[in-house]
């Protein structure tokens, strides 16, 4: 699974780098992450980069900081399924990820749905609930809560 995890990585990434000759939206942003049952302890800050494959349809990579000795990488798809003006879009996905730390590495299946809010045409927030389900230690955990800014290149 971390073979899988790591060449969707990069195939994310490459499309990104492609779309940069693309008339195509690409965003790069900032977010933080925390899980909700305990905030102190678990949770991330990191830097994300979106393409729009269409109006509806979108690919992210992440990369997050939860220590120094603890990381995160990933990688989602986003499907916009409302817009309920041209600002705000609810939107719906799907992501992998893993984390690595000196003692073990781990995976994890996410979904999650949120809300985007574009304060400008360059710049918007958003905010989005999400559940994951680590795959070594088949645990749900799914309390987990994110908002990040984003800018439109």
């Amino acid at each position: 699974m971390k073979h899988f995890s790591l060449v969707l990585l990069l195939f994310i990434l490459f499309k990104i780098c492609e779309a940069q000759n693309s008339p195509r939206p690409i965003h790069i942003g900032i977010s933080a992450e925390m899980l909700l049952d305990a905030p102190s302890y678990d949770g991330y800050i990191g830097v994300s980069g979106k393409y729009d494959l269409s109006k509806k349809h979108n690919i992210q990579a992440n990369l997050g900081i939860q220590s120094p000795n603890i990381a995160f990488i990933g990688g989602d798809y986003i499907y916009n399924f409302l817009s309920i003006t041209d600002r705000v879009n609810l939107f719906t996905g799907a992501g992998l990820g893993v984390g690595f730390s000196k003692r073990e590495n781990w995976s994890n299946v996410n979904l999650h749905a949120g809300v985007e809010f574009g304060v400008t045409d360059k710049f918007s927030i958003f905010t989005l609930y999400k559940i994951k389900y680590y795959l070594s230690q088949e645990s749900l955990e799914p309390n987990w809560i994110s908002i990040g800014l984003r800018y439109t290149l």
